[in-house]
């Protein structure tokens, strides 16, 4: 008689993520449950465009990296996990996510701007459901890099070049600003342009060079050389996509600044 085949049990791992709300949350894979809970989406990479894990929560879109050293474990309770690697989750902004969609819907041809569609047409990509999650959230800043046509209740977009390029110059000096008031002194020597050429080094892991990259940095008059040089610490790597179910955490921080350790659960 055949043996019976056996299911392995997903591994335990550690992930700290935002909670924007600091709210008792639960996390599973396509949960459609309130703002509250935590989603974990496959979506595809703005950049590279290959299949990546990101989670949702609170309607705060955050992208996971991994981190492990040599050696190391978890104490988790009255048990150790051997791994002893650690998931990071930190916000992005959905319109980075959204870019690359929004200019392939728009079938633009030579010096036709191309076409006016619904959110719903443009979210609906074969493969990645996903993306119909983020709707909502996306529908709240979508207007910022397109442009909109209304019919009736009916909206309608497009994304819009000029839109997009004063929208990302001023990530940039959002950015830029933030790292010069941050209170370390790991840039209080950059120049204005050493923080701009750091910033849009950083953005372009979320953007292609061709066209976004070299249109920030001729606006800035920036060397697109110099902002390619520019990496994430060696120890990150994003996460590809892969099943996850959170079944336990534990708040960390303030109420100002809350994030939240969980015990994740990885699929085999």
């Amino acid at each position: 008689m055949a043996g019976k085949a056996h299911k392995h049990s997903p591994e335990t791992r550690v992930l700290v993520a935002y909670a924007p709300s600091c709210s008792f949350v639960g996390a599973s894979t396509g949960s459609t449950g309130n703002n509250g809970d935590g989603r974990f989406l496959h979506l595809r990479n703005p950049k590279s465009g290959t299949r990546s894990c990101y989670i949702l929560m609170d309607e705060s879109l955050q992208e996971l990296q991994w981190f492990k050293q040599r050696y190391g474990s978890w104490f988790i309770g009255d048990s150790v996990c051997e791994d002893g690697s650690l998931y990071l989750a930190s916000p992005i902004d959905p319109i980075f996510m959204a870019l690359p969609i929004l200019e392939e819907a728009r079938l633009k041809k030579g010096d036709d701007k191309g076409k006016f569609r619904s959110l719903e047409d443009i979210m609906f990509l074969e493969g990645y459901p996903a993306y119909r999650q983020l709707m909502p959230t996306i529908r709240n800043s979508i207007d910022a890099v397109c442009e909109v046509k209304e019919i009736g209740t009916e909206k309608y977009y497009r994304l819009d070049d000029c839109k997009v390029l004063g929208w990302l110059c001023c990530k940039v000096k959002q950015t830029s600003d933030a790292l010069k008031s941050s209170g370390t002194n790991l840039f209080s020597m950059y120049t204005e342009e050493d923080l701009n050429v750091y910033t849009i080094g950083l953005l372009g892991e979320y953007l292609k060079v061709d066209p976004w990259i070299e249109r920030v940095c001729n606006y800035f008059r920036i060397d697109l050389e110099a902002s390619k040089k520019v990496r994430p610490p060696a120890a990150l790597t994003t996460l590809p996509s892969i099943p996850f179910k959170a079944t336990l955490f534990i708040t960390l921080g303030t109420h100002s600044d809350c994030y939240e350790r969980w015990l994740v659960e990885v699929g085999t």
